[in-house]
């Protein structure tokens, strides 16, 4: 069913393949509410920070001056591809003060999104920029800023599908579904923006940029990353986040979302199966290695987040090798 070019028959098989995935993670796993499914792997940091406006150490290395800038730039290189958050509840009053040591405890959240837009990379320092009041330190709020940045840009990269499939003659059902997901998307970045604002965070604006029409093989290379491993990664990560999430505002929120995630996923499932038809040999070969490639990054990824990692693994076997 995953070779259907319709949106509908693929959100059946998507639904029954997340919540058999879901029966492979143990409920104790369950999280507060960052991305990560089994939660963020602890770990400290000990620094010297500088001025904040001094950017650099006097050897030239990084040097943070907040909590959440040590998190990120100090991670340890097992956490590679993850993301770095400042864990302590009121990182405010922690004393930052140029020269003097101090330690600061911090979490690696797995970083799962939906479909991101090509070209446009989510701004790392703004959020802290940004952010006012104790609860600004929390890395839920910074978890629900970005999140919702990126939910904001997800318009975009939809609204762009919507004109690509318009432009090689999609089927009517893919370009409408498209058009619905961008409108999801518009719900999902306001739903997102409230929960980051409530725990003290800004979202600066997605920057326009200027995308021209691509070729079949670019398109599905990028739908097959992001829409057949990301999306639908993120759907599943969404459905247990609203099950389990121990912040019940987070498990609200990801309740009304999840739903909305699994139609994205089945969108880019039935979009890579509509191009699919329509590529030569040795361009569905590079299509799937691609997704592949993704598939690969994910697993290694998540592979410190025992939870996240099942999860990953359950449903690359059901879905991506397919």
């Amino acid at each position: 069913m995953l070779s259907s070019s319709s949106p509908v028959r693929v959100e059946r098989v998507l639904r029954l393949a997340i919540a058999t995935a879901l029966t492979s993670i143990p409920v104790i796993g369950c999280f507060g509410g960052s991305c990560s499914v089994g939660g963020g792997e602890k770990f400290d940091v000990t620094f010297t920070p500088c001025a904040p406006d001094a950017g650099a150490s006097a050897d030239g290395g990084a040097c943070p001056s907040t909590c959440m800038d040590a998190c990120r730039q100090l991670m340890p290189a097992t956490f590679a591809g993850r993301e770095g958050f400042c864990e302590d509840v009121d990182a405010a009053t922690i004393p930052m003060t140029p020269g003097t040591q101090v330690t600061v405890h911090c979490e690696a959240l797995v970083n799962c999104t939906g479909r991101k837009l090509d070209g446009i990379a989510a701004p790392e320092g703004e959020w802290l920029a940004r952010s006012h009041g104790a609860w600004a330190a929390r890395s839920h709020g910074a978890w629900a800023a970005r999140a919702a940045w990126l939910e904001a840009s997800a318009i975009f990269a939809f609204r762009r599908l919507v004109r690509e499939l318009r432009a090689h003659g999609a089927p009517r059902s893919l370009i409408k579904a498209a058009r619905a997901s961008a409108r999801d998307e518009v719900r999902h970045a306001r739903l997102m923006r409230a929960l980051a604002h409530e725990r003290g965070f800004e979202i600066p604006p997605v920057p326009r940029v200027a995308l021209e029409i691509r070729d079949l093989e670019s398109i599905a290379k990028e739908n097959a990353v992001e829409g057949c491993v990301s999306e639908t990664y993120g759907a599943a990560v969404a459905t247990w986040q609203g099950a389990c999430a121990s912040d019940p505002e987070i498990a609200r929120v990801m309740r009304e979302i999840a739903p909305d995630e699994i139609r994205h996923a089945a969108l880019g499932w039935a979009v890579n199966a509509w191009i699919h038809r329509r590529l030569s040999k040795d361009a569905r070969d590079r299509v799937r290695a691609a997704r592949d490639e993704a598939t690969r990054a994910l697993l290694d990824e998540t592979r410190h987040a025992p939870e996240a990692h099942a999860l990953a693994s359950a449903v690359a076997e059901r879905l991506w090798a397919a």
